[in-house]
């Protein structure tokens, strides 16, 4: 009735102000808070010294002893080590080395450094989501979001493997790389302008192949991407799949070649003769995984002290039942 005789209606609904400024300096200053709370956290575990696989890839490892930095000692260092197929971690055991020899210190320091990146990383990551249609008018304005689940994901006490147990900086590394990529596809799908679109993809890409490159386990980020894009930015929507089936059969495509070369032309053969030296059987390791899954979301949900360990032993389920 207001605009039947021409008057303009007051519009008295306000947004609710952003709960966090969301200001480059007050996101530095989360930054430094949550570095400073992971460097208290991982203080003491700054001499702990070379174990398990440690020794072989990286105390005993002739190949990541760089004197001189060349491009041949760096190739050399990333596919001659033992984990041939691990070569961006290598590269990062030889620069490591190269910097501080085999000092303890050195060694966990970048491992907590990766570890704050990556968090880093999933701040921007969680926040750009928020930006997408699918939660674009709800959480846009939740700040504290991005900023409590890095937080969490710095801190949890399942992450202190990854972080304190110096070879596996390829865990925590290929996960840097792996979310950095995510972030530059989500910020490739609400670019507007070519160029920019471009270099995100580029950017994706890339950080995407450093993802494989320091542990095969970055392999499944296709798959994860193309569920990201169909649940934030097409609803579920079957008729997008269909659309896309080319594209689709090219990424499974390429899933396959991947595993080819990484598991060779006979691929049974090579996965079954891992289990040679090993105290189980194939199928028995199957069978005991979905165990193995369960707990580690138990961990997930409650990661009690005494639950937690450097090598857990499980129990092998001999049948579907066991």
């Amino acid at each position: 009735s207001i605009l039947s005789v021409g008057v303009k209606p007051v519009n008295t609904y306000k947004k609710p102000d952003c709960p966090v400024d969301c200001s480059p300096k007050y996101e530095t200053l989360l930054f430094s808070l949550l570095a400073v709370v992971v460097i208290l956290i991982y203080a003491d575990t700054l001499t702990t010294p070379f174990i398990f696989d440690d020794i072989a890839n990286i105390r005993d490892n002739p190949h990541i002893r760089v004197t001189s930095l060349s491009l041949k000692n760096l190739i050399r260092a990333a596919f001659q080590s033992p984990e041939s197929s691990r070569p961006v971690a290598n590269i990062s055991f030889a620069l490591n080395y190269y910097f501080s020899g085999l000092n303890l210190v050195g060694f966990h320091l970048i491992n907590i450094l990766i570890h704050i990146l990556g968090g880093i990383f999933l701040y921007f990551f969680v926040k750009t989501t928020l930006k997408t249609p699918v939660l674009r008018a709800r959480f846009e304005k939740c700040d504290w979001v991005p900023f409590f689940t890095a937080f969490i994901w710095l801190v949890h006490p399942l992450q202190t493997q990854s972080v304190a147990y110096l070879v596996q900086r390829m865990n925590c590394q290929a996960a840097m790389f792996f979310i950095l990529s995510m972030l530059f596809f989500v910020k490739f799908r609400l670019a507007t302008g070519t160029r920019g679109k471009r270099r995100l993809l580029a950017g994706c890409i890339l950080a995407g192949l450093l993802a494989v490159c320091t542990k095969p386990i970055a392999a499944t980020l296709p798959v994860f991407i193309i569920l990201y894009d169909w649940y934030f930015f097409q609803n579920l929507s079957f008729k997008w799949g269909k659309r896309h089936f080319l594209v689709l059969s090219g990424i499974f495509l390429f899933l396959i070649i991947i595993s080819l070369i990484y598991l060779g032309d006979d691929p049974i053969v090579r996965i079954l003769s891992d289990y040679r030296h090993r105290d189980f059987t194939l199928l028995q390791r199957v069978l005991t995984q979905f165990r193995v899954v369960i707990f580690y979301i138990g961990l997930l949900l409650w990661p009690q002290p005494s639950r937690l360990n450097l090598d857990h032993d499980f129990a092998l389920s001999h049948s579907l039942t066991d």
